[in-house]
């Protein structure tokens, strides 16, 4: 939580990470790889209190790469709170 009572941009960024990650290990559970790449775009706030529902799929998943999408929605308005991207490296 930040000072204007909303779950702070590095929490979200954090949430992404970790989601991405489960995702990727669903299709194999002994890689979760090490991150290359986060990109995270902010389109509303979550305030203290809010459920969210955390979105992750994996777009393409390589020998050496596996990328993902995350999306985090406010649950009970269905507001998209934040969209990211997430690479992961496989050695």
């Amino acid at each position: 939580e930040n000072p204007f009572n909303a779950l702070h941009g590095g929490a979200i960024c954090t949430l992404v990470d970790f989601a991405g990650t489960l995702a990727l290990m669903t299709q194999d559970p002994t890689r979760p790889g090490v991150s290359v790449d986060l990109s995270v775009s902010f389109m509303s706030s979550a305030k203290a209190g809010d459920t969210l529902d955390i979105r992750g799929k994996v777009l393409k998943m390589g020998k050496k790469l596996g990328f993902t999408e995350v999306e985090i929605y406010n649950k009970e308005t269905g507001r998209l709170i934040a969209s990211g991207r997430h690479t992961k490296y496989f050695s």
